[in-house]
């Protein structure tokens, strides 16, 4: 018997989201003063030429900046970065990545940081079959946070 299936509820085509994702990341470095980053212009072309694994780079590479983006908005930004690698057939490549920024201090949250990591965490770890290897790295991360 089948186990029950794990649900992201995110609607938009992968070029939608990851154009969205990257002028988010992009204001986010903006209002910690870094105006030299430009990740948005650094995927648009590579959205054109439908190059996904690239531009799933470019936004994992960007996406430490998120430990430093506001409270309220640092689940739904994690959860829409998790979505857009979870439709890549190299998942993990990415998600080592994402976890180590994930075990970073929230430097937003000094006081809710751990548990908003560890919930974007739970998460990554709920989405991902239960024979795949990154879930160890996934629970060691947890571990970290802990």
């Amino acid at each position: 018997m089948p186990g029950p299936s794990n649900t992201l509820l995110i609607e938009g085509s992968f070029e939608e989201l990851a154009d969205e994702l990257s002028h988010y990341l992009d204001e986010v470095k903006r209002k910690q003063g870094d105006n030299n980053t430009a990740v948005q212009a650094e995927i648009t072309p590579l959205l054109e030429q439908n190059q996904k694994d690239e531009v799933l780079k470019k936004l994992v590479t960007g996406s430490a900046v998120l430990n430093s983006a506001p409270e309220k908005e640092f689940i739904a930004a994690y959860n829409l970065l998790v979505h857009l690698v979870r439709q890549s057939p190299n998942l993990n490549i990415f998600l080592p990545k994402i976890c180590h920024n994930l075990s970073a201090p929230v430097s937003s949250s000094p006081t809710n940081g751990p548990g908003l990591a560890l919930s974007v965490l739970a998460t990554i770890f709920n989405i991902l079959p239960q024979d795949n290897d990154v879930r160890y790295h996934v629970f060691l991360a947890i571990l970290r946070v802990i």
